[in-house]
């Protein structure tokens, strides 16, 4: 084994990020820092595909089946995970092990490209610190963040010719998310005009869109009740008629300057040096970066996730084509005599900008250096005595905040309070200080939990003294469990 590990150091660099990115997830979900979007989200619509429901209401969190939000079918697989362990962690497991074996492809790639397997391991070690996926831990589930592992896959294949691999990890990548047609599509017509692959790109774009026209005009609305899909409706398409608008919205506000830069620089700048993979990761960025939501074109969330595989695979070929540029400069030519020793002193200072970029943004794997993320605070263990008070029972509901909602959405009814939707003088969004709480209607629940020393959005920590104390004294709940901040009722 040792042997094998020593010829094959990749999956020793594997093996160490994927212990530190789970050590890192489910320490920070165990300690309350998971949510409602994503997690419980999908952490109940799995549950419910585990029980065999997948035509029906499915999920509390929405007005809709969670299928009509984001298609991901690979859900049903993981579906049958639950029979093994049923738990949100589950999830959280599956999105790590996707990200972390993303990085397989690439290595192989850049090893038979750069002939050099530090430089390999290199870059490998710098794509594993993007920013985009540690941000993607604290988001621990989505279909984006999944899809990378099939996406880079599918493009290690796709380089190789090895053409049936090629098309199951290309159906594989399709089913991750609703939006990966329109990276395949871009990838089919990469093969068809530049690798000069007319069948297989004439297929794989045929393919994209079908499954592209299927999904977000027949299959998606049939869960949303007959309306069109959400995300298509907020898009910016009359923006692709001017071209000169379009290109002023991928950087203004200064913000998206800001995350592009940020983005690229993770990867050396490289891919800006390889033409083919821009075009590849453009459908990506063009619904990215001209989407009117903040969210989507910000550093966090999962919103990177999807472009690191391909970034990745640009970056080496980006940076071949450094190399050949230097060597047409007469000034540059001697910094890159040494092919070899060039590649591993810039992929090193690529590590050193991803660690740059990380701390600057404060990501999550940072947290592994400071000593308070190692303790466990007497408020954690205050809150597993509360849920300990909650039956297991998947027919009990529950009312609870963001931060205690994964750990409770294994059941049939579980509601986050307060909330929006239950705003009493709609349209209104969420709690805030200037807000009464008596405002937010309480879901007819049979629990209800809140906790000061868990993660909550709804209401701001200004007003959740002030929750505490209402739900205390709501006349159908008994107080069954009230210290340290966190509160446990009880239908009378």
């Amino acid at each position: 084994m040792l042997t094998y590990l020593g010829k094959n150091p990749i999956y020793i660099v594997l093996g160490l990020f994927l212990f530190v990115y789970l050590f890192l997830s489910l320490t920070l979900h165990y300690q309350f820092n998971t949510t409602d979007a994503d997690l419980a989200i999908y952490a109940q619509h799995v549950w419910y595909l585990s029980q065999g429901d997948i035509f029906g209401y499915g999920n509390t969190f929405k007005a809709f089946n969670i299928f009509g939000d984001h298609f991901i079918v690979h859900f049903f697989w993981i579906s049958l995970l639950y029979k093994i362990w049923s738990s949100a962690s589950v999830l959280i497991i599956v999105q790590t092990t996707a990200v972390v074996l993303s990085a397989l492809p690439l290595y192989w790639f850049a090893k038979e490209r750069l002939k050099d397997t530090l430089s390999a391991l290199l870059l490998v070690s710098g794509y594993l610190l993007f920013y985009g996926f540690q941000s993607a831990a604290i988001f621990p589930f989505h279909g984006a963040t999944l899809s990378s592992v099939f996406i880079s896959f599918t493009l290690w294949f796709a380089y190789k010719r090895k053409w049936l691999p090629y098309f199951i990890f290309l159906v594989a990548a399709l089913f991750s998310k609703e939006d990966v047609p329109t990276f395949t599509f871009a990838l089919g017509l990469y093969l068809f005009f530049m690798r000069k692959d007319r069948k297989i790109g004439l297929i794989t774009a045929a393919v994209s869109l079908v499954y592209f026209y299927l999904v977000i005009y027949q299959i998606m609305p049939f869960f949303l009740h007959g309306q069109p899909y959400t995300y298509l409706v907020e898009s910016q398409n009359s923006k692709f008629l001017n071209p000169i608008g379009l290109i002023k919205d991928f950087f203004i506000p200064i913000e998206k300057t800001k995350t592009l830069t940020s983005l690229f620089s993770s990867f050396g700048l490289l891919p800006l040096l390889s033409l083919s993979y821009l075009f590849i990761v453009a459908p990506f960025l063009l619904a990215r970066f001209t989407s009117p939501v903040t969210q989507r074109w910000a550093p966090w969330m999962h919103y990177s996730a999807n472009q690191g595989p391909i970034l990745g695979f640009g970056e080496v070929l980006g940076l071949e084509n450094l190399v050949k540029l230097a060597e047409k400069i007469k000034i540059a030519k001697r910094f890159v005599a040494n092919k070899i020793y060039f590649y591993r002193f810039y992929l090193s200072l690529t590590i050193l900008v991803s660690i740059l970029i990380g701390v600057y943004y404060q990501m999550p794997l940072y947290k592994l250096l400071t000593p308070n993320f190692y303790q466990t605070s007497a408020g954690v263990v205050t809150i597993n005595q509360a849920l300990a008070l909650i039956p297991s029972d998947p027919n009990i509901s529950v009312a609870t905040q963001s931060g205690l909602l994964p750990h409770l959405a294994l059941r049939k009814k579980i509601y986050m309070y307060p909330h929006p939707s239950f705003a009493v003088n709609e349209p209104r969004g969420d709690l805030q200080d200037s807000d009464p709480i008596q405002d937010y209607a309480v879901p007819d629940v049979d629990y209800i939990i809140l906790s000061k020393n868990a993660f909550h959005w709804r209401p701001a920590s200004g007003k959740f003294d002030e929750v505490l104390t209402y739900v205390k004294s709501l006349p159908g709940y008994e107080v069954v469990f009230d210290k340290d901040a966190t509160v446990v009722l009880k239908r009378k």
